[in-house]
């Protein structure tokens, strides 16, 4: 999963959370989460990008 992976999945519970499918506390806790943490991606560019190229 790369950074951008992550901003989409993040805007998606956002949108979940305004149309009231899951509660604040859910909305939080998942933000929250090991998932979301941002050093656990990989960078959108960087040497498995180069591998793909060449």
């Amino acid at each position: 999963m790369t950074e951008l992976d992550r901003d989409i999945a993040l805007a998606l519970l956002k949108r979940l959370r305004e149309r009231e499918v899951i509660t604040q506390e859910e909305y939080i806790a998942a933000c929250n989460s090991r998932v979301f943490d941002s050093r656990r991606f990989q960078s959108d560019v960087g040497p498995e990008n180069d591998k793909a190229e060449g």
